[in-house]
Order: structure tokens, then sequence, then C-alpha cells
């Protein structure tokens, strides 16, 4: 029994140390080239964010990857088509709430139909019925709340387990997540509820990351220009028309909710 146990703890001091090193390794990396990297205007906190970049992506290379890679293996595309429905619906929510702060009412109006719609003959949102009736999903989060408002250029941060956001979008986060069903939910559930819908989140971006990982020079620059230059453009679509679902262009990165 002495041995078995010695060996157990052998084992997790083994893989303790793989982990360890994979999170240092890309992280000092970051830290060694930050010197010699391009900077951006939109990112003055670089010298931070890219070892922050990289210590996310040692995490989820990991730990968060081979748990999402599971989780698609042992459960089908019909299963995985319907969390990603119910966590969309849950979203709605928020989109309206959202939608009523930009003053956008006619669209709070359909995403609230969209979200009873799904929320009863979608059976709590699994079955998407509302977009086949054309009531299509739409996006609206407090970040562009702030932007509609007058808060439309912000430094470019990295969240730690998060990823990449703005100074702005990261308050919005805040926002979005007391406005949504989350905290209200009892601790053990909610904790559940909320670690699948991240799990679920990444999986769904499996067939995404190649490029960025293996044919980027620089994944980090390359995700930042990428998610500020969304951002901008959803920004300017939200002005302009007061209508956000138009951003079918790189969809992956936004569009993940009904995407499996």
């Amino acid at each position: 029994m002495g041995n078995a146990n010695n060996a157990l703890v052998a084992s997790i001091k083994q893989y303790s140390r793989v982990i360890i090193l994979t999170m240092l390794t890309p992280f000092l990396f970051a830290c060694a080239t930050t010197q010699t990297a391009e900077r951006s205007p939109d990112d003055p906190f670089e010298v931070v964010n890219r070892p922050i970049f990289y210590m996310n992506r040692g995490l989820d290379t990991a730990l968060i990857k081979p748990v999402a890679v599971g989780y698609r293996m042992i459960f089908p595309k019909f299963i995985r088509t319907g969390v990603t429905n119910f966590f969309a619906n849950i979203d709605d929510i928020t989109v309206a709430a959202n939608k009523v702060l930009q003053l956008q009412f006619q669209d709070a109006v359909r995403v609230t139909m969209r979200f009873v719609m799904n929320s009863t003959a979608g059976i709590g949102g699994v079955y998407d019925i509302a977009s086949k009736a054309g009531l299509e999903k739409q996006r609206a989060d407090f970040g562009l709340t702030l932007a509609y408002w007058g808060l439309k250029e912000s430094p470019y941060i990295v969240i730690p387990l998060l990823g990449p956001s703005t100074m702005r979008d990261g308050i919005g986060l805040v926002a979005d997540f007391f406005m949504s069903p989350y905290p209200y939910i009892p601790d053990d559930i909610g904790y559940a509820v909320f670690v699948l819908d991240l799990l679920n989140i990444r999986a769904n971006l499996l067939d995404d990351e190649y490029y960025f990982n293996y044919v980027a020079q620089d994944p980090y620059t390359l995700m930042r220009e990428v998610y500020l230059q969304r951002r901008k453009a959803q920004i300017k679509s939200m002005n302009q028309e007061g209508d956000t679902t138009d951003w079918n262009e790189g969809q992956t990165w936004d569009d993940w909710r009904t995407q499996p």
C-alpha cells in the first residue's frame, strides 16, 4: 500500500513539473521577445500583456485544451449543439439588456421575443427555433454599450485565463456578468454551469486555432489585431445601423456560441 502511495505521489509531482515547465517556457520566451516586438499605440501595456498571453497559452495547452478535446470526443455533435444553443439563449438576457441601454428598443424587443420563443418551444434554448423563424442571434455587451455612449478608444489588455480584451471591455465583462443569471444561481450549480459554458466555448474553438498557433509568426500580435479590428467594426456597425448582426468575417471569435 505504501509503495502504491509513493508511486502516486511521484506521478503527481512529475505531472506538476510538466505543467509548470509548459507554462513557464512560453512565459520566459515572451519576456525575452517583448523588447524587440513592434509596439502598437493601442497596446501600451504590451510588456505585461505579452507574458500573460503566453501564460494563458501554457495553461490552455497543459490543462484546458485536453479537457475540451475530451469533452468533444465524449459528446456527439447534436449534444454539443444543444449545449451551445442553451448558453446562447442565456446570453440573450444580457443582449436584450444592453440593447435597451443602447436605446435600440426594436432590437431589444426582437431579442426578448427570441429568448421567450427558444425558452419555451425550444425547450430551454436547447433548440434554436427562433433563428428559423427569422429572429437571428444578435450581439450586444456592456463594452459596446460603453462605446455607444462615447468610450470608443481603450487600451488593449490581456486578462489572465479570459484572454484578449480592452480596459473598456474588461469593465463590460463585469457588468455583463451581473446582468446574467450566473450570480443569482446557487453557488454549486452556478459554478458548474459557468465552467460548462467556458468548456463548451473552448471546445467550439478547437477547429480555429491552427492559424494562430502554427501559421502566424507572432500569435500575440495577430490575436491583438483580430480582436481590436473586430471590436472597432462592431462599434462602427452599431453606431451606423444600430445592428451588430453583420459580423461574418472571422466570425469564429464572436460566434463561438452558435458554432459547435
